[in-house]
């Protein structure tokens, strides 16, 4: 019998800007499972987690704008910088935006930081929009 893993929690809050812009945040926790085996002894939030941020603020963006749940389900990453680590007590910021999100391939972008200030990661994908619950 196959296992369903259960979703990421990779948002604590997401503001809606405009039609085609949102900001999301994340505060890292001492208790988050994932934290413990990323890095024994210096804990720091996943890179690739800073990236299921921006895409569940995708989620929300896209859901906002329509009748029913909608999913940023990526196709690519076009860039993914890291310049500094996120740890316990953080609070990740992630401005994302995109050119428009009705229908086919989109691209977006986000930047990221740390407390508000300090930018901590940049990043640019491409995603389709689809219709139905968390990817």
């Amino acid at each position: 019998m196959a296992s369903t893993a259960v979703p990421l929690a990779a948002v604590d809050h997401v503001t809606v800007l405009s039609p085609n812009e949102v900001v999301a945040a994340k505060t890292v926790s001492a208790g988050d499972p994932y934290l413990a085996g990323h890095y024994p002894g210096r804990p720091v939030y996943p890179g690739v987690f800073v990236l299921e941020t921006a895409r569940q603020a995708l989620d929300v963006l896209l859901s906002a704008g329509s009748s029913g749940p909608r999913t940023a389900t990526l196709t690519g990453v076009v860039s993914l910088r890291v310049f500094a680590p996120l740890s316990a007590g953080d609070r990740l910021s992630v401005h994302v935006t995109c050119a428009g999100a009705a229908s086919g391939e989109t691209e977006a972008t986000a930047r990221c930081s740390r407390n508000g200030t300090e930018r901590v990661a940049a990043l640019t994908v491409t995603f389709l929009p689809t219709t139905g619950g968390a990817a």
